[in-house]
């Protein structure tokens, strides 16, 4: 696969990597669309150079503390914007430590992002927006669905590889989250 379609290909296939086992279809007739933004910076076309170590790592909201399904809700969020963060600076630790190690679709882009920079190439995007993060139910886990924008993405994949630009892309995907000693971790993510 070229690399213009690896990265295309990244942002969908990442929400496929992971089938999640998480049945029902309920509903919370308070849930709304939630609309979470990256901590990261919008890159600029006349960047020569990935502003990564311009970023600040997102922390974990008060809101996405507790057993609540909001809580929940607000972890995804804030999961998401470890997601962007890591992809702008290939710094997948933070991502790494609020998955589960059984979630492969984690594992999954942890691998992809850690690739990308050890091999010199980077990504720069202003990360998942406009995201509309919906409850899909629950059972052992709690499950969401998620509507996000990828915003236009520039990117090389490795040190002497070509500056590559993706368009912008609307996707659904699934993420499943659990409650385990009392903080909320990513359980997996798959296409929905």
């Amino acid at each position: 696969m070229g690399t213009a379609a690896r990265g295309r290909a990244f942002a969908v296939g990442l929400a496929t990597a992971c089938a999640i086992g998480v049945a029902g279809c309920s509903a919370d007739p308070d849930d709304q669309p939630t609309d979470a933004t990256p901590a990261s910076p919008t890159p600029t076309d006349d960047q020569t150079e990935p502003p990564g170590n311009q970023v600040t790592e997102p922390t974990l909201p008060a809101d996405a503390e507790g057993g609540s399904i909001r809580s929940a809700k607000a972890f995804v969020g804030y999961y998401i914007d470890l997601l962007n963060y890591a992809m702008v600076t290939g710094d997948t630790k933070s991502f790494r430590a609020a998955s589960q190690q059984s979630c492969s679709g984690c594992a999954d882009y942890v691998d992809f992002v850690d690739g990308i920079y050890s091999d010199g190439g980077y990504y720069r995007t202003a990360g998942w927006r406009d995201l509309k993060i919906l409850l899909g139910g629950q059972r052992d886990a709690v499950l969401f669905t998620v509507t996000a924008t990828a915003t236009p993405v520039r990117y090389r994949m490795s040190t002497n590889g070509q500056v590559k630009r993706s368009a912008r892309e609307r996707f659904d995907f699934a993420i499943s989250v659990r409650e385990v000693n009392d903080e909320w971790t990513a359980a997996g993510i798959s296409a929905s």
